[in-house]
């Protein structure tokens, strides 16, 4: 079954958005540890490099910026927020 809630993966750099929860799939000490680092319900993010080829892309969120790999960014659901 394929996921239709975009998550922060599909973001493009300069694209904002805030975060709407997790993939049902998630495990719970992953998704702890994405919530202190500030990817928690109601952040506002913002992608601020998108590497090609499937290079982790870097999000900033709570004055912090943090690199996320494909497989972790995937879980994460997203609402975009209009520029």
């Amino acid at each position: 079954m394929i996921n239709s809630i975009p998550s922060l993966w599909q973001m493009a750099r300069g694209n904002r958005c805030v975060v709407t929860g997790f993939d049902e799939s998630i495990q719970a000490n992953i998704r702890t540890r994405l919530e202190e680092l500030g990817f928690r319900q109601g952040a506002i993010i913002t992608c601020s490099m998108a590497p090609r080829l499937g290079a982790p892309k870097l999000y900033n969120v709570a004055n912090s910026v943090y690199s996320l790999e494909k497989n972790l960014a995937k879980l994460v659901q997203i609402e975009s927020l209009s520029a």
